[in-house]
């Protein structure tokens, strides 16, 4: 049967009387269409035999073939990676840029889509407060590093979606994007992700924070009292300073209530004004010890900072090991305390005590 047998016979066998007429407006329609698939169908296979002949007389490595094969693969994977991030809320709507859902399938098209596809069939919920990465979900160290380095740029409120935050939401089930805006949604819970060594607000602080403690010295202390603040060791650092106010305040007969109120006022003009100073703050005892004045620090920060943004709950990640820390804020006075958060890296620092500067209140935290 010739070609043209063949496409009478498809044409009348979808006509409704089964002889069709050309001067018929339906049977005309249904002709039209037909042709059109044959020719779609037709340049489709053109092209994958063009592609299939270039490939064949191209002198390629071993691995330009691999990475061939995998672009294919990947390619067709296309529609299935816009439907898994439309059902974990990452729709055109979430991004201010048109481009951004593209941007998101460039990245993940440089890893194993196969691979990927055939865990998220099944995937994990994020086990809590610590894990590993590539251990919970069977993916290896370079792959949760490329899908988590993905940032697709603004959210739709104009927000910037930071590293970690496309790949967590693709990865866990209990993870997904809330409301389209950028948040993400863990287990009711609005989650922040940072990799270890992130700041709660921007390096160098705020312009006054160098002030404050003048401000404290010439509230709370007389000329005497100021020119001895500024021969303490470590002034310039916050916790240490701190209790230099307190003993000296206290040797010039300042009330205790009036020390604390000064020094609330002056933190927490640092920390977004949430008030919590008072709640770390508020006896003799909490100046004794300066590492655990360091941690009242922390948790003020960390309690701060979560207010002011919303946040629910905070991941830390670690691009070297897969390594993460998780926590809800009603979690984190447990957790700085147990020093799994803190301002070192090391986790026998020299002095435990430092960290938090007057001219940088706002130090990388690490995960330990």
């Amino acid at each position: 049967m010739n070609i043209t047998d063949k496409l009478y016979t498809e044409w009348a066998w979808r006509t409704k009387s089964g002889v069709p007429d050309i001067n018929n407006s339906e049977d005309k329609a249904i002709l039209d269409k037909l042709i059109k698939e044959l020719v779609t169908e037709e340049e489709k296979t053109t092209g994958k035999q063009e592609l299939i002949k270039l490939i064949q007389n191209t002198e390629l490595s071993d691995d330009q073939i691999i990475r061939i094969r995998k672009g294919i693969v990947n390619i067709g994977y296309k529609d299935d990676v816009l439907g898994k991030l439309a059902n974990k809320g990452f729709t055109q709507d979430a991004f201010r840029s048109k481009g951004a859902l593209d941007g998101i399938f460039q990245g993940l098209a440089e890893v194993d889509l196969e691979t990927l596809f055939k865990y998220l069939e099944n995937p994990k919920k994020l086990a809590a407060p610590k894990g590993n990465m590539p251990e919970l979900t069977g993916l290896d160290l370079e792959t949760i590093n490329k899908i988590f380095s993905i940032e697709p740029g603004l959210d739709s409120r104009g927000s910037a979606i930071g590293p970690g935050e496309v790949g967590l939401g693709l990865l866990f089930a209990d993870i997904d994007n809330r409301g389209g805006g950028g948040d993400l949604n863990w287990g009711g819970s609005n989650l922040e992700v940072k990799k270890t060594g992130g700041r709660l607000g921007q390096q160098g602080g705020r312009a006054s924070s160098v002030d404050l403690l003048d401000y404290l010295g010439n509230t709370l202390l007389s000329d005497e009292g100021r020119s001895a603040l500024g021969d303490m060791n470590n002034i310039d650092n916050i916790p240490h300073s701190l209790k230099a106010v307190y003993q000296i305040a206290k040797k010039e007969n300042k009330s205790d209530s009036e020390i604390f109120n000064a020094i609330a006022k002056v933190v927490d003009q640092i920390y977004y004004n949430k008030g919590y100073t008072s709640s770390y703050f508020n006896s003799s005892k909490d100046f004794a010890d300066l590492t655990q004045a360091k941690k009242n620090l922390i948790k003020i920060n960390l309690h701060s900072y979560m207010d002011k943004n919303n946040i629910g709950a905070m991941l830390f990640w670690s691009p070297n090991s897969g390594n993460y820390l998780t926590f809800r804020k009603d979690d984190i006075d447990r957790i700085v305390d147990a020093r799994a958060i803190d301002t070192s890296a090391s986790a026998a620092p020299k002095n435990t005590s430092l960290g938090y500067r007057w001219n940088n209140p706002y130090p990388q935290l690490y995960f330990i």
